[in-house]
């Protein structure tokens, strides 16, 4: 039987029912479910700040490091304020790290695990 992947956001963790035909959680995070007969693997949504997780390379449970690069959404602002005449403003988006992609790596192997993009 092949797994089923849903994705969905709810707001406060309240409560969590296994049972052989029902599985019923609530999450403030969004968050990937794969379900097989009698199994949930769930993995938190990594984000702007490390998480916790496994790292599919050393396979280890770790909170990965982060490290924020430009991206798209940096590169898009940068060209706006271009367009509009602001460019001494240019350089702003990138020193402002919510303007930034963020990379979540290992810390054991140092591996790069998941890339949180803005756009």
């Amino acid at each position: 039987m092949s797994p089923n992947l849903v994705s969905f956001s709810l707001s406060l963790v309240t409560h969590v029912i296994m049972s052989p035909n029902l599985v019923s959680f609530s999450l403030s995070l969004v968050t990937h479910v794969i379900m097989y007969p009698n199994l949930v693997i769930m993995t938190p949504s990594l984000m702007e700040v490390g998480g916790s997780t496994l790292c599919p390379h050393c396979q280890q449970t770790v909170v990965t490091k982060t490290e924020t690069n430009p991206g798209l959404l940096t590169w898009l602002i940068c060209g706006g304020l271009f367009i509009v005449g602001c460019w001494p403003c240019c350089a702003i988006p990138f020193c402002v790290d919510s303007c930034k992609d963020v990379d979540h790596s290992c810390p054991t192997c140092n591996k790069i695990i998941y890339v949180y993009k803005r756009i």
